[in-house]
């Protein structure tokens, strides 16, 4: 991967803005475009350069359980609609 400049990044963001003020239409719609790309890229650098934050801001307030409750809860299933066992795939 290769690292980019903030300041080669702004002169080429500067660059392009300056080109999309002079045309106009599909020209300046095209600027426009690179623009935005380039200002994605300027911050998802800068998201992945920036240090994780404290994890306590991201818990939840309320806990969930990590593992849902069984669904059986260990009770037998009634067989007397003609199944034959206790998996799904015996018929």
């Amino acid at each position: 991967m290769v690292n980019v400049s903030d300041q080669a990044l702004f002169q080429k963001m500067e660059e392009e803005l300056r080109q999309a003020k002079e045309l106009s239409g599909a020209e300046q719609k095209a600027h426009l475009h690179t623009l935005k790309i380039l200002t994605e890229l300027a911050l998802s650098e800068t998201k992945t350069d920036v240090a994780p934050q404290n994890d306590a801001a991201h818990i939840p307030h309320e806990s969930t359980p990590a593992v849902p409750p069984a669904l059986n809860q260990g009770k037998k299933l009634d067989m007397s609609d003609g199944a034959n066992g206790d998996s799904l795939f015996d018929f």
